[in-house]
């Protein structure tokens, strides 16, 4: 098997509803189970590095910082709306049978990110929908979020104010925000499908042609309200993106019913594709 394979952990209903459909969800980022999302990388990031770009600063340096701590404040980077669906790396942990999988009676979804967009980076706002689409891996380490900052920021200093720094300031911290969470949750192994959404009177602009994406629709999760979009996994590749199952730990299901069921659905996935976790939680 080749390729970028990552799990999506979920229930038997959303995992029916995968299978049935060949429909995966992209979530607003604003309302995922995670408070501080976004907020982490603009409320406690930036600000704790601003002392050190602060020390190395000229007045007209110093002007564009305070410019960036007053559009922070107005909380303007949430018109920055990023759709994300979450994965782990590993198709076969108890945290997140725990967390996202019915307490292990559900399922983990292999899904070959590699079928569904060739940028394995964080995506750039774009009218064009392949460059609006990526992936990349969560990064926890604090230490790393602030090398990564000073790096992005040391540059965006220097720019000539013709060049627009205030908004590239805002536009990378969003876009490292996406990516950039507390690291309280390092043992999910996370990497993210991100679609950067241009939106206009609660319309999508740089969906795709071929119609691999659709939305904005709404839904009720465990939080709130919120919007979703979503992603027909068979129009990404004819092949289907799924590539394997794992079933939890506490699933009543046989490996042999799970096959039948996805290749009844039109899916495509070799048997011994088809796991049973290794736990023998309880």
């Amino acid at each position: 098997m080749q390729g970028n394979i990552v799990y999506y952990y979920c229930h038997e209903e959303v995992f029916n509803s995968i299978i049935e459909r060949h429909k995966l969800w992209l979530t607003s980022i604003w309302d995922l189970n995670d408070s501080s999302e976004v907020h982490w990388t603009f409320k406690k990031l930036w600000l704790d590095i601003q002392g050190e770009l602060l020390s190395k600063a000229s007045d007209k340096q110093r002007e564009l910082i305070n410019l960036i701590n007053n559009e922070i404040n107005t909380e303007i980077y949430r018109s920055y709306m990023y759709y994300i669906v979450c994965f782990s790396k590993y198709g076969d942990l108890l945290s997140q049978w725990r967390g996202y999988a019915d307490d292990g009676r559900g399922y983990s979804i292999g899904i070959n990110l590699d079928k569904i967009t060739t940028q394995n980076c964080i995506p750039w706002f774009n009218v064009d929908y392949n460059k609006s689409l990526g992936h990349s891996t969560v990064i926890y380490n604090i230490n790393e979020q602030y090398k990564i900052l000073l790096d992005v920021f040391t540059e965006i200093l220097e720019m000539d104010y013709t060049q627009g720094p205030l908004i590239v300031a805002l536009m990378n911290l969003s876009r490292l925000a996406a990516v950039f969470k507390n690291p309280y949750y390092f043992e999910e192994n996370e990497v993210r499908l991100i679609f950067a959404a241009n939106i206009s009177d609660d319309k999508v602009l740089n969906l795709d042609s071929r119609g691999i994406l659709d939305g904005l629709f709404e839904h009720k999760n465990s939080i709130c309200n919120t919007t979703h979009v979503e992603m027909d996994l068979l129009k990404c590749n004819a092949d289907s993106c799924i590539e394997s199952v794992v079933l939890g730990p506490k699933n009543k299901h046989t490996a042999d019913d799970i096959f039948k069921k996805v290749a009844d659905n039109g899916l495509l996935i070799a048997r011994d594709r088809i796991l049973v976790s290794k736990g023998t939680y309880r």
